[in-house]
């Protein structure tokens, strides 16, 4: 019968264990009290496993720092468009971190004196009279979930902005409350005008 051996290895750039597949040399295996092994004094041994531990835990807590902030910063987005015959547009917005990506299009012929459309991969979801609504707010439905998109026509430069929020499964836009959910994803967009 052939065996092989593995060992673990830790590559120093990772510090992850790697296997290292030790081939079997055809010769019968020896029992473990005849192999031969470099044995270090226990002291030593026990020091290494705590500042292994130790780093481990050092290295667990940084990793989840920057996770956490890089998680951060994917889930936010501030972008800065310029105005191209009356509209504004946007390609590659994801509603969500690793969802489909989007064609987003808000545009209007006077922004305080008309009608705003919002066209999302050439479909036009949703329009509003900004003759009387310069501030709003309304509930997208967009992949099956529920975008909050608020536009301010007021300030300058004009802003809109898309939020995602982690729902639970059977929202009830009447029973339950938007704002009590946590936003998992927000697109800020600065409209700069012509």
């Amino acid at each position: 019968m052939r065996r092989s051996f593995a060992k673990l290895r830790c590559s120093e750039d990772t510090k992850e264990e790697q296997p290292l597949v030790v081939p079997h040399s055809g010769q019968p295996s020896q029992p473990p009290s005849e192999q031969h092994v470099d044995y270090q004094s226990e002291s030593s041994v026990e020091e290494a496993v705590e500042e292994s531990e130790e780093e481990f835990v050092e290295e667990a807590s940084s990793e989840q720092d920057s996770q956490s902030s890089l998680f951060d910063e994917c889930d936010y987005q501030l972008l800065q468009v310029k105005m191209f015959n009356n509209a504004f547009s946007i390609t590659d917005v994801r509603f969500i971190a690793y969802g489909d990506a989007h064609h987003i299009v808000i545009s209007s012929d006077n922004w305080r004196e008309s009608f705003m459309e919002l066209t999302i991969d050439n479909e036009k979801i949703y329009e509003v009279d900004t003759s009387s609504q310069f501030v709003g707010n309304t509930l997208l439905d967009i992949e099956d979930m529920v975008v909050y998109f608020e536009w301010d026509l007021i300030v300058k430069p004009i802003k809109f902005s898309f939020s995602t929020r982690g729902l639970p499964l059977g929202f009830d836009n009447d029973e339950d409350k938007w704002e009590d959910y946590e936003v998992i994803n927000l697109i800020e967009i600065e409209g700069i005008e012509e």
